[in-house]
Formats: structure tokens, sequence, C-alpha cells
């Protein structure tokens, strides 16, 4: 060989060693006869274990069993027995009366606000205010 194509061969080979290629060799088994490993081979993917791994495996784990078989059966039968007192059993209280009241009962003067913005708005585009206006006369407001 050339020397210079030889330099250029041990060059690329200490590379190849240093950054990586050693990374996606085979390892042997203990047991085993120590093969000689080929750098400028290709890495065999079919039949590797690489070919049967999946992505799963990598984000959570290997399979296993997250809780015991009648886990959902209990949980479902607690939702249910909560949803039963919650909306058919309990007693109303005085949170649930406050609770329906309309946002204009709670804040005065809000709909006489809106009422007035929302004239404005459909005069100034054309839009009906009758409706408007029948309720600001209820509430006793300037048409």
């Amino acid at each position: 060989m050339l020397p210079r194509l030889r330099t250029i061969l041990q060059t690329r080979s200490a590379w190849n060693l240093r950054y990586g290629r050693f990374l996606c060799t085979e390892v042997t088994k203990k047991g085993s006869d120590k093969q000689e490993i080929n750098n400028n081979a290709p890495l065999k993917y079919i039949g590797s274990q690489a070919s049967s791994w999946q992505a799963q495996t990598s984000r959570s784990g290997p399979n296993r069993v997250h809780g015991v078989w009648y886990q959902p059966y209990v949980v479902s039968l607690s939702i249910i027995v909560f949803l039963i007192y919650f909306c058919i059993l309990r007693e109303e209280n005085d949170i649930d009366l406050e609770l329906q009241k309309s946002l204009y009962e709670r804040i005065d003067g809000l709909e006489e606000t809106q009422l007035r913005i929302r004239h404005k708005y459909n005069v100034e585009n054309g839009l009906e205010v009758q409706d408007i206006e029948s309720r600001m006369r209820e509430l006793g407001m300037k048409v």
C-alpha cells in the first residue's frame, strides 16, 4: 500500500474508534470467545435487539400493571356514590340559593350600564333597539 493511503485509513479508523463508532458495536457475553470487530462493516439491525425495541418502552418503561385488577371498579363505584349523594340526596343550603342568583342581582347598576352600552351600539350600527328600550322603561331609565 502506498504510505499516504495507509495513513489516511489509520486516521479514519482511529477517528471511528474515538468518536462513536465503538458505541454501536456488539458487546460479547462473558463466557463467549472474543470476536474481532470490523469497524468498516455496517451495523446489523434486523435480528438485533434494536429491531424489537418499542418507543413506548423508552417513554414509560417496560409494560407493567398499574394497580390491582379491581381498581377501575372501586373508582367507578366511588364516583357513582358521590354523584348520587351530591345530586340527589343532599339538601339545598344557602350557598346553593346564592349561586342561583343572576349576576344582575349581585352587582348594582350592572344591567343599566350594559343596556346603555348595547343601546348606543345598536343605534350607531342601525340594529333593532325596541327590546332594549322596553327593558330600559321597565327599569325606569330614560330612553
